[in-house]
């Protein structure tokens, strides 16, 4: 820190969890605090939570870097913190010639922990929790998989390796709309026949690959966790209701098992920092794991509600500030998501 502000640049400002994020730093141990937020849009809502916005290109384009190095040297900023998948890549890769440290892992584990692939094989190779799982390059090997998997007798999931949120995502499945599920569910467009998604793999690039796994129907659970030279801390969540991929209710609950899997995962991948890890139930019971999150998960402000605020004390880490020592409670509690917004008016922002 080179003054009386402690200034911490937040990427991603627009998605869903920066407030929680905000919050977690201004509730804290932390000093004084200048925050700089930076999104591709202008209209990102995020920009009335923070004390200077500036816009920037695409994580892909050739003048991201240049532009983040920009703000950072503008406002002497002291620290990254990456919000979204696509900078949390790109930033890996930069973060040796930028002028702050990001809150970021190194380039190979990002790489490592996005690709869904090759964290299942890791996963399957050290005999932690993880489904039944194929890898697909052709229309062929997409059907054959399917059917080794089960299909059409039991659904079967495909999914790219490299995505985020719901993208690419289906269950596969010959099971009829019900009038019941028809009236009550909303619709999702996440269910189709085997033969429809052939149908459209057929225009497929021809070096497209795919994951089929088996389904998992049980309850889902995330783990948002800090590992580094202090601190090897998780925290498991069950996700109670979710949705589009958002939890909008959770609860944090003492799950030693777990905890252990994703810090002994988050050693083998080569994780830093923050983190978070998905899983699911199969039809005994069992967890097994849907992805990896290599960056501050959208809901990770839930931690709070066991006393525990790995965001802020990430940042104490990394910028070797002093801080206190995390503990967390033993108890189970729960976090539940409410609806705000923001407007913008004659460039003024408000939040409500």
């Amino acid at each position: 820190m080179t003054s009386s502000q402690l200034k911490i640049l937040i990427t991603g400002v627009g998605a869903p969890g920066t407030k929680g994020t905000i919050h977690c730093i201004q509730n804290s141990h932390l000093p004084p605090l200048r925050l700089i937020g930076v999104d591709l849009h202008e209209g990102a809502a995020g920009k009335a939570l923070v004390d200077e916005f500036y816009t920037v290109p695409p994580p892909e384009s050739p003048s991201y870097f240049d532009r983040i190095q920009e703000i950072c040297i503008l406002q002497d900023v002291d620290l990254i913190l990456p919000q979204t998948t696509r900078e949390v890549a790109a930033l890996s890769s930069l973060r040796e010639k930028l002028h702050a440290p990001v809150l970021v892992a190194s380039r190979e584990a990002i790489e490592l922990a996005n690709h869904k692939g090759r964290l299942l094989e890791v996963f399957k190779q050290h005999h932690l929790p993880h489904p039944t799982f194929h890898l697909a390059q052709s229309l062929a090997e997409i059907e054959e998989a399917a059917l080794q998997l089960g299909y059409p007798d039991s659904p079967v999931v495909i999914k790219p390796p490299c995505s985020s949120g719901m993208r690419g995502f289906r269950i596969l499945t010959e099971k009829q709309l019900s009038f019941e599920r028809f009236i009550t569910e909303k619709p999702l467009g996440i269910e189709m026949p085997l033969r429809e998604l052939l149908r459209i793999y057929e225009g497929a690039p021809s070096d497209f690959e795919v994951i089929l796994s088996e389904y998992l129907p049980g309850d889902e659970f995330s783990v948002d966790a800090l590992l580094n030279e202090n601190h090897e801390v998780a925290l498991v969540r069950r996700r109670n209701q979710i949705r589009t991929g958002i939890s909008f209710v959770t609860t944090v609950e003492p799950h030693p098992e777990l905890e252990k899997v994703v810090i002994e995962a988050g050693k083998l991948l080569g994780l830093t920092h923050l983190y978070g890890m998905q899983f699911k139930e199969d039809k005994e019971g069992h967890l097994k794991l849907l992805e990896c999150n290599p960056r501050v998960q959208g809901t990770m402000a839930a931690t709070l509600s066991a006393g525990v605020n790995l965001i802020a004390h990430a940042i104490s880490d990394a910028l070797d500030l002093p801080s206190p020592p995390l503990t967390k409670n033993s108890a189970s509690s729960s976090f539940y998501r409410y609806w705000g917004g923001a407007f913008q008016n004659e460039g003024a922002c408000h939040v409500f």
